[in-house]
């Protein structure tokens, strides 16, 4: 799928962290490679690239630490409480 396909099911504009959250979990669970996101998503629409610089910070900090919470016995892993689940889920 190409990006202006990719880009007429997202939002056109990512201004806000809730948008270019939910453009990036979209994006991911349609294959594209987590090292693309972020020039994918600039080329779908206007794109607030100091939030994204952020976000996209906070997301590799979040799977991070969400890769070394499975690899923790069941008994020692918390459930976080929040809508947004697997490798794009807040850490504790």
């Amino acid at each position: 799928m190409d990006d202006r396909t990719r880009g007429s099911r997202l939002t056109q504009r990512f201004d806000s962290e809730d948008t270019i959250l939910d453009a990036l979990e979209t994006l991911h669970r349609e294959g594209v490679a987590i090292s693309e996101l972020e020039n994918c998503l600039v080329r779908i629409g206007p794109t607030d690239l100091d939030l994204l610089s952020d976000v996209l910070a906070r997301l590799r900090q979040t799977m991070a630490a969400n890769d070394q919470d499975a690899m923790q016995s069941p008994a020692q892993a918390t459930m976080p409480s929040s809508t947004r689940t697997g490798r794009f889920a807040p850490s504790r």
